[in-house]
């Protein structure tokens, strides 16, 4: 389970725990449901294009330039993937 599902669950029970009625309780939950979801999909999203880009250029310093991204930034969000940079 996401990590962003956990934390929604922990809202959800605090506000019902709080007396929060429960139409607002909802109608809440789901907002903050809509924004952590889409906050994970950009990250994924990025976290892809990097791969892609260095696949694609062979380098990590190659494939920032052609995003017009900073090679930090690059190795940043290979550091969130599963296969980790190690060159």
């Amino acid at each position: 389970m996401a990590d962003w599902i956990d934390e929604v669950d922990r809202i959800d029970k605090s506000l019902h725990r709080l007396g929060v009625p429960a139409a607002v309780r909802i109608k809440a939950v789901s907002e903050i449901s809509d924004i952590l979801a889409k906050a994970e999909k950009e990250r994924r999203d990025r976290r892809q294009l990097a791969l892609e880009a260095v696949a694609r250029c062979g380098n990590v310093r190659k494939a920032a330039a052609e995003e017009e991204w900073s090679h930090e930034t690059f190795y940043r969000e290979l550091r969130k993937s599963q296969n980790p940079v190690t060159s």
